[in-house]
């Protein structure tokens, strides 16, 4: 698999596990309910995405990226250095 995209599910997933009870997030997390969980379930090694999971995950890493306030063409090593960069404060 793809490492910048295994490492864009692993972001989205700690993202996830990072907000799921911040309120502020609920839309997000509205908008984007297929992308999270299958991306989840790739950065847990436990599906495969096909060419419609990936641009699933690319459209929910573009609204991640976009809420934050940072390029959704950049490499990030981790969502804390997402934030950093970003906008938005995690909470």
């Amino acid at each position: 698999m793809d490492s910048k995209l295994y490492s864009k599910c692993q972001i989205i997933a700690d993202m996830y596990d990072a907000a799921k009870d911040v309120e502020s997030w609920e839309q997000f997390f509205f908008i984007y309910d297929v992308g999270i969980p299958l991306a989840r379930m790739i950065a847990l090694d436990c599906a495969e995405p096909t060419l419609r999971g990936v641009d699933l995950i690319d459209e929910t890493w573009y609204g991640l990226c976009h809420m934050i306030g940072i390029d959704h063409e950049a490499d990030y090593e981790s969502l804390n250095d997402m934030f950093e960069i970003g906008a938005v404060d995690e909470s």
